[in-house]
């Protein structure tokens, strides 16, 4: 069995990191450490353009229908940079919590815009949740509408 990645998951990897180290500099990040938005909206445009965002998802939702090892190669070079972008918590935790759990309105609804780069997730919960289980024999049910309600912000561009 091989476990290689395919040479398409190569050029990926390596164009995703080409384009990092020239637009991402240390510079770049140490822009937004003390900025109260936290994220460089130039930067998150750029990868928009490039459909990183719309990697992940069907293209009945505006995606490229890659798949998720694709992602988390994206994922590796975009934390190697420590690139500002919120990718992680609208790309990876809400439109993939939305893709797997929510109906198919909510997948008409949100997907497009997470996969443009038109709509954002905060990177944290503005509320916090501690839970003490003992002896739980079934998953806690948690909707993709929870979810929604709970992370998805309005479009950062207007």
């Amino acid at each position: 069995m091989d476990f290689d990645f395919s040479p398409a998951q190569y050029e990926l990897r390596d164009e995703a990191r080409r384009f990092l180290q020239k637009e991402c500099t240390t510079e770049h990040v140490r822009e937004f450490i003390d900025d109260p938005g936290g994220w460089s909206r130039s930067l998150w445009k750029q990868i928009a353009g490039l459909g990183w965002m719309a990697l992940p998802f069907p293209e009945a939702y505006g995606g490229l229908g890659q798949g998720f090892l694709d992602l988390v190669l994206l994922l590796e070079e975009i934390g190697a940079a420590l690139a500002p972008v919120p990718f992680l918590s609208s790309v990876v935790l809400a439109g993939q919590a939305i893709l797997q759990n929510g109906g198919e309105e909510q997948r008409a609804k949100w997907l497009p815009d997470i996969a443009s780069g038109d709509r954002i997730t905060p990177s944290f919960a503005p509320f916090r949740v501690t839970f003490t289980m003992i002896h739980v024999s079934a998953p806690i049910p948690i909707t993709a509408t929870a979810i929604v309600a709970a992370f998805v912000s309005r479009s950062p561009f207007g």
